[in-house]
């Protein structure tokens, strides 16, 4: 079903929003609720520019990795007691250093993982099936993610659907550096016994 050209004048508009939220028979274009998400999807071929645009800039709206408030009520990341407060400023959290980060590192650090992956498996660099298994899903993971939020939510309170894409970045830059510090321990190691020998 097409939608009509009517319905373009109103791009940006979502159910969360007044006049929709009120009442969702305000809403000035209906018809998009008979699209269906093959169709959605179907843009990926169709209209690659576009959907490439409409998902990636969803990555500008993945923080706070654990917003504290959401239209001015209490949110994830909060401390409870006799009155909902906000984690002590002194308390570590790693939502504050990549909140922190410019936006083009979280593009990077979100991004880089599927590079790193292809170059070390080309190179022959990672031989365990398993390791290699588990890169790989760490770093494809974040894109169905991304796609099934933006799909879903659009870029509203993208930051608490997503918050599993900077799980799994983390948790891929983290094994990656275990696996290169065994790596230096066990050359290390290697270099003395050959020099002992």
């Amino acid at each position: 079903m097409a939608e009509p050209p009517r319905c373009g004048a109103h791009a940006g508009l979502n159910w969360y929003l007044p006049p929709v939220r009120e009442n969702p028979a305000h809403h000035p274009c209906p018809e998009v609720a008979d699209t269906s998400y093959l169709r959605l999807l179907g843009l990926a071929f169709v209209e690659s520019q576009l959907f490439g645009r409409f998902v990636g800039s969803s990555l500008e709206y993945l923080r706070p990795w654990i917003p504290s408030h959401y239209r001015g009520k209490p949110h994830l990341g909060l401390v409870q007691g006799q009155h909902w407060a906000s984690l002590p400023g002194a308390w570590f959290t790693w939502s504050r250093v990549l909140d922190r980060l410019p936006l083009w590192m979280i593009y990077a650090l979100v991004m880089a993982p599927v590079a790193v992956t292809v170059t070390l498996l080309a190179a022959r660099r990672i031989r365990q099936p398993p390791l290699a298994a588990v890169l790989a899903a760490l770093a494809l993971l974040p894109f169905p993610v991304i796609v099934t939020v933006t799909f879903g939510n659009g870029y509203e309170d993208s930051a608490k659907q997503m918050h599993l894409v900077f799980t799994l970045v983390l948790a891929f830059w983290t094994l990656l550096a275990l696996l290169g510090a065994a790596r230096a321990i066990a050359w290390r190691d290697s270099a003395r016994a050959a020099g002992n020998g």
